[in-house]
């Protein structure tokens, strides 16, 4: 891995992209195209819209889940390791210049909420670009009768994701100190797979601090947390673990990263902080007022139910795709 790290220094493309680019994969592309009627090519994500070249003429839609760009500088400026940091910048960079011109080499698209789509018109002003938001299941994700624990809070994702790992970590050492001077037995579960070292020995020294793990079932975990807790610092698009959260029914505190692109409002459905202090601040506030946490989480459900549900972003998913389809034949 580290080898490909460095070597990339030498290629325009940014890492993300290089290391999926493929001979094989465009010969097969070809043959599919060419023994084949094909209506609309989906091509899911940025880094492989290097492919765009063996679609030629076939209408084709790119699925855009973040600004990737974006996703890269956020990391790129809390990283404390000086060469790290540097090196993220240089990606950020190629990210930035790959995104602008492969946008516009798609008949449309998609992006997962307005901020998205602002963002990536800013750097692309020929592409074309529709909001397409990520969905919940409401019926799986669905509040349920029932106590939540006392001074309880969760965190759902797993940590081989970076950006999952730094908010963990930022909520260990930054913010959850804060909440103990107040609430010296509030209990933390950390839900998700690869738990960090850190995080495992925070767990062990203290036993109100739980490293759960992966789970099939991230449900029982969340219903019995009084809060839901998302204090994400990087990232990009918007935050199925926080959707799912709210479509639970559970009381949020996130950050501006977390919320990004939801349709909600701080301190009415979801509450909002970026700082350390008032992040912990307002979560001893739900924490000690259970009976306002959960009418935050029952107004949440319900944005949920009005703008988050598959089954009314299913309709546009498929007027969208059939207008790009029948577009070549017009």
């Amino acid at each position: 891995m580290f080898l490909s790290l460095f070597l990339n220094l030498f290629s325009p493309l940014p890492f993300t992209v290089q290391k999926y680019v493929r001979t094989e994969a465009s010969q097969r592309i070809r043959q599919i195209l060419k023994e084949n009627r094909i209506d609309l090519v989906h091509v899911d994500l940025l880094h492989m819209g290097t492919y765009y070249k063996d679609i030629r003429q076939i209408p084709k839609i790119l699925d855009n889940h973040n600004v990737e760009s974006l996703r890269m500088l956020r990391w790129a400026k809390i990283e404390k390791n000086a060469f790290m940091k540097l090196y993220l910048y240089l990606q950020y960079f190629k990210l930035y210049h790959f995104e602008k011109n492969i946008c516009s080499k798609f008949d449309k698209c998609t992006v997962v909420s307005d901020f998205d789509k602002e963002e990536l018109m800013k750097m692309s002003p020929k592409a074309s670009f529709v909001t397409i938001p990520n969905g919940v299941d409401i019926e799986y994700f669905k509040p349920q009768n029932g106590e939540s624990e006392a001074h309880s809070l969760v965190w759902t994702g797993g940590l081989r994701d970076v950006n999952n790992r730094n908010a963990v970590h930022y909520f260990l050492h930054e913010i959850l100190p804060l909440i103990q001077t107040k609430i010296p037995d509030v209990k933390v579960s950390i839900v998700g797979g690869a738990p960090t070292p850190e995080l495992l020995k925070q767990a062990q020294e203290n036993p109100n601090i739980k490293a759960v793990g992966y789970v099939e079932d991230v449900r029982p975990y969340m219903q019995r947390a009084m809060v839901f807790i998302a204090p994400l610092k990087s990232g990009s698009g918007t935050k199925l673990k926080v959707l799912n959260a709210l479509s639970l029914g559970n009381a949020v505190v996130t950050t501006s990263i977390g919320a990004e692109g939801i349709k909600v409002i701080n301190n009415e459905n979801i509450i909002i902080a970026d700082d350390p202090q008032e992040f912990a601040d307002k979560t001893v506030y739900l924490l000690e007022n259970p009976e306002i946490a959960r009418k935050m989480g029952e107004k949440a459900r319900r944005v949920v139910e009005k703008y988050y549900d598959w089954e009314i972003i299913g309709h546009k998913i498929r007027k969208e795709y059939h207008e790009v389809s029948q577009g070549s034949e017009t």
